[in-house]
């Protein structure tokens, strides 16, 4: 307020041991103008990365085309992100929606059963409860979406292609200091390989978690369908550039036939439970 800056509340909730290094850093680069430097990426690159690849587009046709054709009694559902602030308790909602669902999340780690026990803890420490049959019905998966097929072996990859019915990409690094050029293969590669497998043996349904973030501060209250445009975004952090650039993909492959949602969340905060002693 004294400088009259918006800190973005991602930094609160995801530095916690270093929030205020962060704040005082994001500060000064605003003051700075940083974000608006010759240096910052330009309209016409966020333009030129937020189109489809001509395969991509070829793939979603193909699978539009075709869609009548593939049916499954369970939802399969695979999630990135599971291990963040948001993404946990959106993995606890997606099995408990459904008790026959089985999810398979993407999370880093040396091998499955460690990514998998990173997930436990995130569990343990929002104090979400650790259902019995969470165990069989959560599939992880060791990987890093900033390695090429997020790291996954081709075995592994063909079996998310021909399983899964429906995605939710959560994962993304909301680091508000980092520009656009550092941000574009984990925010926006991400999205495009995402896309690929949504589109490959069958036709999936996606859901894209966003942020209001996207959105100019000149917007007047926005809607589900307020958009801007790249010249609009300029000011702006790279995460929310990256976070632009994956909407206009989706909203592309939405274009084409493929199922989508975008969702933008603005101020995230802990659910207290209070519990009957």
């Amino acid at each position: 307020e004294k400088f009259n800056i918006d800190v973005p509340i991602q930094m609160l909730l995801e530095q916690q041991t270093s929030a205020a290094g962060s704040i005082a850093e994001f500060i000064a680069k605003t003051k700075a103008n940083v974000f608006n430097s010759p240096d910052s990426v330009s309209s016409i690159t966020l333009a030129r990365d937020s189109v489809l690849p001509d395969e991509l587009r070829a793939s979603i046709v193909k699978a539009v085309e075709v869609a009548g054709d593939y049916k499954r009694k369970h939802k399969h559902v695979l999630l990135t992100g599971a291990t963040g602030f948001l993404g946990a308790f959106l993995l606890d909602d997606i099995l408990k929606e459904d008790s026959r669902t089985i999810t398979y999340c993407l999370v880093r780690g040396s091998n499955n059963e460690a990514a998998k026990e990173r997930i436990k803890k995130k569990f343990e420490f929002y104090r979400i409860p650790w259902e019995k049959d969470y165990d069989e019905r959560i599939k992880v998966y060791a990987s890093d979406l900033l390695k090429s097929d997020f790291g996954l072996s081709k075995e592994t990859l063909k079996m998310l292609e021909t399983t899964v019915d429906e995605i939710f990409h959560c994962a993304a690094d909301l680091n508000a200091l980092l520009p656009y050029e550092k941000l574009k293969t984990i925010n926006v590669d991400s999205t495009i390989k995402l896309l690929e497998i949504a589109s490959s043996d069958h036709l999936k349904v996606f859901h894209y978690i966003s942020t209001i973030g996207v959105l100019p501060h000149s917007a007047q209250n926005p809607h589900e369908g307020t958009t801007c445009t790249p010249s609009e975004m300029l000011p702006s952090s790279g995460y929310s550039q990256s976070k632009w650039v994956s909407e206009q993909l989706i909203k592309r492959a939405g274009s084409l036939g493929l199922p989508t949602t975008i969702h933008r969340p603005s101020s995230i905060m802990k659910r207290w439970i209070t519990y009957d002693q």
